[in-house]
């Protein structure tokens, strides 16, 4: 290290990075302690990525000055070696610290937190994102102030080029960085993401810090990535000390579509974090703060429609996964959240009688919704836009379901056929007579490798096999037979969140509900109830299962644990008799919210989950892609 002896003496090592040594420097005329990035260039610079991904860290170092990142002080460039001289933070790393005392206080956490978002916020306005945003990348001072360090995946956000590849650290990505790494593989190389990256990973930290553990924990990665991409995070009873205000602004922090996930700036005006300005600000309202003449435990609000389902609709109820509920009435559909008023709904006019609504949810910038319509025809609509930008045909008999794969749309008929049809050629790349009767219902398993149909008491499941479907395997009792066999009509089904090979089916008159393992065709599972099973939804936040049932005069949703299907909690609405002998439920895939009707005039909202994880995560170090 001749080339430095006149300056700079290097020290000890004190950490290495994923291209570097880091060493304490000493400035040998100001006595000024300085940590240095030793590169070898013998070992990365033939790498042309590599290379320029360093030089650009040094470009963005070289424009940041904040009291809460790492200053950039000197490059030294050699041939053999580059030094990069930065501000030494001698308090260790966040993650060190949380891995050491356990979950912070509330009052420490929003301490450190609004100095993160204060560096973000900064870096942002510069038009820089950071990308891999972790505890082990923020620094701590002498005095307990943070320092965002290691900008070497940092890209400036106008060059969009370099904001597409699936790069960082598991554990802390969004969701689009992982749906355009898909992306990228299909070979579409035409989706991006931006700066929002960096709040969802601030979620992440802001969870960690508040609760000691992770929010999205598995082994697996792929497991891992299903996870994130869903946002299936929850908080357990041990969590208690954690503030609904905390939670709320890492429930916003944590959203899936980046276009509505809190910005810095935002996250820096939000009550918790402004608690520490001021201590009159009032305790922030939840999601109920609309509900008026609560009745029954669980039930949220009741909200009366213009007029009763259409009698053709089969499927009428659908949230996106951003928490728009779409609303089918005869030729209409409209859509809520809990920010409009059910009395002045925006809306759009299909033109037709619906049967059917399926929202596309692998698009986070764009929602597009799938609409089928007794004169057999399927449209995809732009919602954003309210017009039709794609039309489906060949079903010459009424559909009456519909489901998405990211690639495909799929509609079951009332002559028993599928069709799947290519999203973006709008043809038809299968045909499938599946059923000999009218298919009732029609869905994907979250990973999209598996189709369930339903026709009177039998299930089918299809893998996905290419571009088509096959009949892969041979399931339920019947060596010889394909099909999941109740001894009654299957009123409902749902694919398991956490385990894409189970499903769960209600038995409606039979008063079953049954848990199958699809790969081996196995009832896993089996409860009988009081009451017939008219539909079944799973927690997305824990294992348990929401089973939905009628009497004359009441709505009943029974909560069970999934282990043993042991009974948790049972809620119930008095409701006017009538001749409506079906019951619907969708839940929410933004906050759990539950949405039941028995298809007359009235919408019953019911928050019922409470979201736990089993067992403490341990927080461990991690690593990048």
């Amino acid at each position: 290290m001749a080339e430095l002896s006149g300056k700079y003496e290097i020290l000890n090592e004190i950490g290495r990075g994923h291209f570097s040594v880091v060493k304490l420097a000493v400035d040998r005329h100001t006595k000024e302690t300085f940590a240095v990035k030793i590169i070898k260039k013998k070992r990365f610079w033939h790498i042309t990525k590599t290379k320029q991904q360093i030089l650009q860290e040094i470009e963005i170092l070289k424009q940041l000055k904040h009291p809460n990142i790492t200053s950039y002080k000197d490059v030294i460039d050699t041939p053999q070696t580059l030094y990069i001289f930065l501000e030494l933070a001698t308090g260790g790393e966040l993650f060190d610290k949380i891995y050491d005392d356990g979950a912070f206080s509330e009052s420490k956490a929003r301490e450190i937190f609004e100095q993160i978002l204060f560096a973000v916020d900064y870096l942002h306005s510069k038009g820089i994102a950071h990308r891999d945003l972790k505890p082990e990348n923020i620094l701590l001072d002498e005095k307990g102030n943070i320092k965002i360090t290691d900008f070497g995946l940092a890209r400036f956000t106008g060059q969009k080029a370099l904001m597409t590849s699936l790069c960082g650290t598991p554990e802390y990505l969004a969701p689009e960085v992982i749906e355009c790494g898909i992306a990228q593989k299909q070979g579409n190389t035409n989706i991006g993401y931006g700066k929002a990256v960096d709040m969802w990973s601030l979620g992440v930290i802001l969870y960690i810090m508040l609760t000691g553990e992770p929010p999205f924990d598995n082994k697996e990665k792929e497991h891992l990535l299903r996870q994130i991409e869903g946002a299936y995070f929850c908080f357990e009873e041990r969590h208690s000390s954690v503030p609904e205000l905390a939670k709320d602004l890492i429930t916003k922090l944590l959203t899936v579509d980046p276009t509505l996930r809190f910005t810095a700036q935002q996250a820096l005006n939000h009550p918790w974090i402004l608690q520490k300005r001021n201590h009159s600000i009032k305790k922030h309202i939840s999601s109920t703060e609309y509900m008026n003449n609560y009745i029954s435990e669980g039930l949220i609000q009741r909200f009366s429609l213009d007029k009763p389902i259409h009698p053709s609709t089969t499927k009428f109820l659908d949230w996106s996964c951003t928490g728009v509920l779409g609303i089918a009435l005869h030729n209409e559909i409209y859509f809520w959240n809990q920010e409009y008023n059910f009395s002045d709904l925006p809306s759009i006019d299909v033109g037709g009688i619906i049967t059917s609504i399926s929202w596309c949810n692998s698009s986070s910038s764009t929602q597009y919704m799938a609409v089928a319509t007794q004169d057999n025809i399927v449209t995809l609509w732009d919602i954003n836009k309210a017009q039709v930008i794609n039309k489906f045909t060949g079903n010459e008999n009424s559909v009456g379901v519909i489901t998405w794969n990211k690639s495909l749309l799929s509609t079951g008929s009332n002559d028993g056929k599928i069709i799947n049809y290519d999203v973006r050629s709008k043809q038809p790349i299968s045909i499938i007579h599946a059923h000999p009767r009218e298919i009732t219902k029609i869905t994907w398993s979250p990973d999209c490798s598996q189709l369930a149909s339903v026709s009177s008491n039998l299930v089918k499941i299809w893998e996905l096999n290419g571009a088509k479907l096959r009949n892969e395997q041979t399931l339920a009792n019947n060596a010889k037979s394909n099909v999941l066999r109740h001894h009654l009509v299957v009123k409902d089904l749902a694919w398991c969140p956490w385990n894409v090979d189970l499903l769960a089916t209600a038995g409606g008159e039979d008063c079953k509900t049954r848990i199958w393992n699809t790969q081996t065709g196995q009832c896993i599972l089996e409860k009988d109830t009081p009451l017939p099973v008219q539909t079944l939804q799973w927690c997305k936040y824990h294992k348990q299962i929401l089973t939905g049932h009628l009497t004359p005069n009441e709505t009943q949703l029974n909560q069970w644990k999934f282990k043993d299907m042991s009974q948790i909690r049972t809620y119930s609405e008095l409701r006017p008799s009538g001749e409506y002998k079906t019951l619907f439920m969708e839940q929410n895939p933004h906050n759990q919210m539950i949405v039941t009707s028995v298809r007359d005039d009235v919408l019953y909202f019911w928050d019922v989950f409470q979201p736990r994880r089993a067992n403490p995560v341990q927080f461990t170090r991690s690593t990048l892609f």
